[in-house]
């Protein structure tokens, strides 16, 4: 199976990316679903404030046929850079329907992250 990273641009993407874990977890009898409101204000740079401190990029993982299989946040929060002068990006909201594919993933997503913004994972690769 080849996976087909992109990165969340559009208003479309961002429902697709929010509502991945609807799919993942449908069966899970203990899984709560967020309110697909409040994810959509989290998200959204005008309303969280935040971003007025970091940069978020957000990925989706494809497989051949579009279907949604994994997401992830990639972030720069400059403010800890500054506090703790580290050049450490931070990863968040991950998600993957396959656990196999979650190694591969997370290394495209840390190579990725490397290239837009210099992130590395904490133990500094």
């Amino acid at each position: 199976m080849s996976l087909k990273i992109t990165e969340v641009k559009s208003p479309v993407e961002l429902d697709r990316f929010i509502r991945l874990p609807w799919k993942i977890y449908k069966d899970h009898p203990c899984w709560v679903p967020p309110l697909v409101s409040e994810r959509k204000q989290f998200l959204n740079p005008k309303i969280n404030p935040f971003f007025d401190r970091a940069e978020v990029k957000l990925f989706l993982a494809e497989d051949e046929k579009g279907t949604p299989l994994g997401r992830i946040a990639l972030v720069n929060d400059h403010v800890y850079q500054e506090s703790y002068s580290k050049n450490t990006g931070i990863m968040g909201m991950f998600e993957s329907v396959m656990i196999k594919m979650s190694h591969d993933y997370y290394s495209i997503m840390l190579k990725s992250g490397a290239r837009k913004g210099n992130l590395k994972n904490s133990s500094g690769r």
